[in-house]
């Protein structure tokens, strides 16, 4: 999955969005209003796209900060 926290700006990918977003809870984000973007059968596919928000403008950063 590819999702958006609209209140933080923020795009990311996930397997698990339900443990992701407890995970950004944790760290003290907002995370009402959540949204899924786009689901991908391919992990590439959903890197691709959060690379392009990432490079328009949106925050977060993958794992590593590696696009494979």
């Amino acid at each position: 999955l590819v999702y958006l926290l609209p209140k933080e700006n923020y795009v990311g990918t996930t397997s698990n969005l339900k443990n992701r977003l407890s995970v950004h809870k944790n760290k003290g984000r907002n995370t009402g209003g959540w949204i899924i973007l786009a689901k991908f059968e391919v992990r590439a596919e959903a890197l691709k796209l959060e690379s392009f928000y990432h490079n328009i403008g949106y925050n977060g950063k993958h794992k590593y900060n590696v696009y494979k």
